[in-house]
């Protein structure tokens, strides 16, 4: 209200400053939960703060304004410093039990499904309790970030409002705010972007595959015409870093025409970008799991791991949660590979299936160290769910939230025979020396009708 009336009197400076102690505030008790899930469930009370801030940031046009409102508004638990919880021994066995019964897939009204519901509802509660590091990372200034980004490197950070989408560009040498597209347009391209791609995933014979991979390159034709093509002059043949809005979760940038191969990483801020640059990563160890019932999984695995000296690989009935559980805290790089099921209602309940069960966001919390790498061989564990516009929650997520520096997965179906190709192409890529987001573009392969498309996405 203070912010409002500030602006209905015309003293703009006066009301971002009532916002921003708004937003300050609110952060401040974010950093107060441990738990990703109340860390971002309480967002909504600063929603219209961060509505407000952002409107006056795209309509003032100045870059250091708009970036400053682009990361106060995105991501809000991003820019809490997280701390490792200890691992909760009865948070363990109630997770092994809810992997047991949901492997039955009991009927919601049976014992067995309510017992389910009551077990979710404790872990959840479990995690409530934890405390957070009461420690929020101010948002990066301009010229900080124009310091620490290489010259051959862009941060795009998009934001959307109700009217449209705007985009800061930032290189080392200039910052630019480019108006991108109207909203409703944007709107239309993404309401069936998720249903085309996890058609042109499926095995289908000849006459089918070609119309329905046409019409996917058709829509994301359509989508860099409107996100990619205004920005192409401002980004020149740079490496990106992006920010996108809450809207733009899951788009496969790096199948996006003007951004095929080209490195493409995806930040939840430049904050938590450059957070997580401080040091180099860690590529010693790795570790490798096929999960059941996927075609390829123990040939993409095996494949991999002798890329790398001394792996570790769980296959066949090695695959246990505990055996994974094990691995994932010893190595630097994880790679799973198995059937991934995203659930909406309750995201942190994503996961993995496994020979025992599935394995959930909530077991990455029992971890007594977190790897820097992770490799998602998976369908939908890469998509997040979307709280009050701009606060993702989901396996990924739980993965950075939890501490991994880089998450490769995929928001949408993916072809075993992509998968299998594509991130050995990653593993060669990081063996010889790129980062994460350049193995990934290196591995890439231009879409091509006859091909099912590979929509990974570099998180970083």
């Amino acid at each position: 209200v203070a912010a409002d009336l500030e602006r209905a009197r015309g003293r703009r400076a006066r009301s971002f400053t009532r916002l921003r102690q708004g937003l300050s505030e609110l952060h401040a008790w974010q950093s107060s939960f441990g738990s990703l899930d109340l860390q971002s469930g309480v967002v909504g009370h600063g929603r219209q703060l961060a509505i407000d801030g952002l409107r006056m940031a795209v309509a003032d046009g100045r870059p250091e304004v708009f970036l400053e409102w682009s990361e106060r508004a995105r991501a809000l638990a991003s820019r809490i410093i997280p701390v490792r919880p200890p691992a909760d021994e009865r948070v363990s066995a109630e997770l092994s039990e809810l992997r047991w019964l949901q492997s039955m897939t009991p009927d919601p009204r049976s014992a067995e499904g309510r017992r389910m519901a009551e077990l979710q509802d404790s872990i959840r509660q479990r995690a409530w309790y934890g405390d957070g590091s009461h420690q929020v990372a101010e948002p990066v200034g301009l010229a900080e970030l124009q310091d620490q980004l290489g010259d051959d490197q862009a941060l795009v950070a998009y934001v959307t409002t109700p009217d449209g989408v705007a985009a800061l560009v930032v290189t080392p040498q200039r910052a630019v705010v480019v108006d991108v597209c109207p909203r409703d347009r944007l709107d239309a391209q993404l309401g069936g972007l998720f249903p085309d791609l996890d058609m042109a995933a499926s095995d289908l014979p000849g006459p089918f595959a070609g119309p329905v991979r046409r019409q996917l390159a058709s829509r994301l034709g359509d989508l860099a015409d409107l996100l990619v093509t205004p920005l192409l002059e401002a980004i020149g043949d740079r490496g990106l870093v992006l920010t996108p809005s809450g809207v733009l979760a899951g788009v496969p940038w790096g199948l996006l025409p003007g951004l095929q191969g080209r490195s493409v990483a995806v930040a939840q801020s430049a904050t938590s970008w450059l957070l997580r640059q401080s040091s180099p990563l860690a590529l010693s160890a790795a570790g490798f799991v096929a999960g059941p019932r996927v075609a390829r999984a123990e040939a993409e695995v095996t494949a991999a791991a002798g890329l790398w000296s001394g792996s570790t690989v769980l296959t066949g009935v090695e695959a246990t949660a505990a055996a994974v559980t094990d691995v994932a805290g010893s190595v630097d790089v994880l790679h799973l590979s198995a059937h991934g099921r995203h659930s909406s209602e309750n995201p942190l309940f994503s996961g993995v299936e496994l020979v025992d069960g599935p394995w959930f966001g909530y077991d990455i919390d029992q971890l007594a160290r977190v790897p820097d790498v992770v490799l998602l061989s998976a369908c939908e564990v890469g998509r997040s769910e979307v709280r009050y516009g701009e606060e993702l929650i989901g396996m990924t997520a739980a993965w950075q939230h939890a501490g991994a520096r880089t998450v490769i997965a995929s928001a949408a179906a993916v072809n075993d025979d992509a998968a299998h190709d594509v991130l050995l192409g990653v593993h060669r890529g990081l063996r010889a020396g790129l980062d994460p987001a350049a193995a990934l573009a290196a591995a890439l392969p231009p879409p091509d009708e006859g091909t099912p498309p590979a929509p990974f996405v570099c998180f970083s």
